[in-house]
């Protein structure tokens, strides 16, 4: 269900998408909703591809402090 609605934005194989809920690093399984997951409204979830070596990508999204200036 999740993976087939990423699939019309970025139009890779379904196969090949993984979502990642970040507050706990679970992968979402794609048969259940989010609500079903105990997804919060403002939950920050990564999508991840899967590489050509057949491993999904990591996760590493910044944060503003990775930008703060001494």
């Amino acid at each position: 269900m999740l993976s087939i609605n990423c699939f019309t934005l970025i139009e890779k194989p379904v196969s090949s998408q993984r979502l990642v809920l970040m507050s706990t690093e679970e992968v979402l399984e794609d048969s259940k909703y989010l609500a079903e997951q105990q997804v919060e409204n403002d939950a920050v979830v990564a999508l991840t591809l899967r590489k050509d070596d057949n491993e999904f990508e990591d996760v590493d999204i910044a944060q503003p402090t990775d930008f703060s200036i001494s």
